[in-house]
């Protein structure tokens, strides 16, 4: 499981080194960064629909409930008797520290998805829509036409600037402001981060192989997922990192043991 969240570094990588030997050792490095890891997901949630963006923000939920799990059963009292390191034992088996550090790892998971997929963009403009409704439609005695026909008039509210009218229509062109960039990015950071230093903890407190094991196939999910996402196959990606999501928060709760 070490190599949790860093898939698409492996894959870079390798697809660096590839490129290279194709090249005879002369290609240089803008060609390897024209599609780096952040830019997809700029792309990806401008292209995905609004259910399959909720429906993948919701996959953290298992991370939730294992914090709920871990702190509520005490099931880390199991860990801590295989440790190498003895001065680390009071602290694996302390159920309190494993279930912030899962909470820690729900928190960032669930922070950096919802800014890479821009809900909270898409919060805002529902909230705006319910503030300003523009859907009513008002009929009024004097807009009878003398015709008989019924002219109607729409209300409207709208903030001036915050977003278009709806008759104009907007082409997506996947640009984002540099501020929002560097929010994904730390976000980001913070989530491989949470990680793999708790997988690192983990693995130091249960049975190292045991938690490989429990690990392989999340963990390929998750390579799927990276190289699904280079390959601009976004559906493709939200299925693989989803599986990761739920096999990951199975394989923290399998790594404790048997109960």
């Amino acid at each position: 499981m070490f190599a949790t969240m860093v898939a698409g570094y492996i894959i870079d990588y390798v697809n660096r080194r590839r490129m290279r030997k194709q090249s005879g050792g002369t290609s240089n490095s803008s060609s390897s960064d024209q599609n780096p890891e952040v830019e997809h997901n700029f792309v990806l949630c401008k292209t995905l629909h609004p259910l399959t963006k909720l429906a993948f923000w919701a996959t953290n939920t298992p991370y939730w409930y294992l914090t709920y799990t871990v702190l509520n059963k005490s099931i880390a009292s199991r860990l801590g008797d295989d440790t190498l390191l003895s001065c680390l034992k009071p602290l694996c088996a302390n159920s309190h520290v494993h279930g912030f550090c899962v909470f820690v790892i729900a928190l960032a998971s669930t922070a950096f998805h919802g800014a890479q997929l821009e809900l909270d963009k898409d919060l805002t403009k529902c909230a705006c829509v319910f503030r300003g409704f523009a859907g009513f439609v008002i009929k009024r005695k004097s807009d009878n036409a003398p015709d008989g026909r019924v002219r109607t008039r729409n209300v409207t509210t709208q903030s001036q600037g915050a977003y278009p009218p709806p008759s104009i229509s907007t082409t997506t062109t996947h640009t984002t402001n540099p501020a929002r960039k560097r929010l994904v990015k730390k976000l980001l950071l913070c989530d491989v981060l949470c990680a793999n230093v708790y997988v690192v903890f983990l693995a130091t407190c249960a049975s190292l192989l045991d938690v490989v094991k429990v690990s392989l196939i999340p963990v390929g999910c998750m390579f799927v997922a990276a190289q699904a996402k280079r390959q601009q196959q976004y559906n493709k990606y939200v299925l693989f990192h989803s599986l990761w999501h739920l096999g990951s928060a199975w394989a923290i709760y399998k790594a404790f043991g048997e109960e």
